[in-house]
């Protein structure tokens, strides 16, 4: 499992407002929500729907009224709002056999990456740590996750992935 060093308390928010971020949302759950901010525009799909780059600040407000534990690493990449909007539209509503990673693996690869391996979460930050495009990592209630700034990631299985979405569906 690859472990995100030098993480930082997002003391600003608009620390967000330029680059590319993942953010792993509840990242004590297994497994946790996954999502982006594209200079400042927030991407999300869920079972519930999908979130089209909207402003990161209205996100930011109900994780910080929930308490959830968020991690948001910044990644050295190209952004191309237009593409992100068009791998997120392909996921109104997910569905069992999907996740919230499955848009980010489409963007990807529109952006030419080898997605291949890219199964869960830790899989890509892994391919992200390898090639050095982690320029940094912020987070927010993550005091007590955080070992010497540091987070190491839950591994969880497709199972895990679709039990969640079952769950959740059921809720709507």
């Amino acid at each position: 499992m690859p472990t995100i060093d030098n993480i930082k308390l997002l003391k600003y928010e608009e620390s967000l407002e330029k680059g590319f971020f993942l953010c792993l949302v509840g990242c004590n759950n297994v497994p946790p929500h996954i999502a982006l901010i594209a200079d400042g525009r927030y991407y999300s799909a869920s079972v519930r729907g999908v979130k089209l780059g909207v402003d990161y600040k209205s996100f930011l407000k109900i994780v910080k009224s929930k308490n959830t534990e968020t991690l948001f690493i910044k990644i050295e990449t190209r952004i191309n709002q237009f593409q992100l909007v068009e791998a997120y539209e392909k996921y109104p509503k997910l569905l069992i056999n999907q996740s919230c990673l499955s848009p980010i693996k489409d963007y990807f690869k529109k952006q030419g990456s080898d997605i291949y391996n890219w199964n869960f979460v830790f899989d890509m930050i892994d391919n992200f740590v390898i090639n050095n495009k982690i320029e940094a990592a912020y987070h927010l209630q993550m005091e007590k996750l955080l070992k010497r700034n540091s987070f190491k990631l839950k591994q969880y299985t497709k199972d895990d992935i679709k039990t969640l979405i079952k769950e959740l569906k059921a809720l709507c």
